[in-house]
């Protein structure tokens, strides 16, 4: 059975796949508004809908997809946060965009992942500042608004499933690993715990579930 580890790029892919394309669409909303140049749209479009399928190919096809896939979110962060100076500093969109990127860097679990991203995000918004200019126009319109809706309720709902489910099924295999007295757990337990089959009666015990890995 697959590891949560090696797991954690199929995970990962979708939730990139919404997080990335919505934050594209609201960055290119404040674009059209800005009448960005070229340069300025293509790279929004390389960051938000082609990056997140480079991102699972780099992790999908490493010999440590999960060491792989660390990297990745590291460089999620950076990307993100180089369409702020894009956006002129629109206030809303970019208090989004680094609010649901620490969200989403919490959300995997993986300790200390949130604070290891901020070095590589300041160098990014360094960069992308020299790339683009520094533009102050934090004023935030309502097309812009209307298009931060969808970011801030999809992406938090579909974090907030993903993190659910994934705390229930640890949950479901530490309780039959500990009320099948081992440490690794019997086939028939991971069948119970992932509900291919009915535990056996000595699994059947319930136990308060285990709390989410902590940051």
């Amino acid at each position: 059975m697959p590891t949560p580890q090696r797991q954690l790029p199929r995970r990962v892919y979708p939730l990139r796949l919404l997080g990335m394309g919505l934050g594209g669409v609201v960055a290119g909303v404040v674009l059209w508004e800005r009448n960005a140049s070229l340069p300025a749209w293509l790279c929004m479009a390389l960051i938000s809908f082609v990056w997140p399928h480079v991102a699972y190919q780099l992790s999908h096809r490493n010999a440590n997809p999960y060491r792989a896939e660390i990297r990745n979110l590291l460089v999620d962060s950076a990307l993100i946060v180089a369409l702020i100076p894009l956006m002129h500093f629109n206030l809303l969109p970019s208090v989004l965009i680094i609010t649901l990127t620490m969200v989403d860097k919490i959300t995997t679990g993986i300790r200390g992942l949130w604070v290891r991203s901020l070095p590589g995000m300041a160098g990014a918004a360094v960069i992308s500042t020299a790339f683009a200019g520094f533009h102050w126009a934090p004023h935030t319109s309502m097309p812009v608004l209307i298009a931060c809706l969808p970011v801030l309720v999809l992406h938090t709902l579909s974090v907030s499933v993903v993190s659910y489910r994934l705390i229930r099924e640890v949950s479901r295999q530490n309780q039959c690993s500990t009320n099948c007295g081992a440490s690794t757990p019997s086939r028939a337990c991971m069948a119970a715990a992932t509900g291919k089959s009915r535990p056996r009666p000595r699994c059947a015990a319930t136990m308060p579930p285990t709390n989410p890995p902590a940051w």
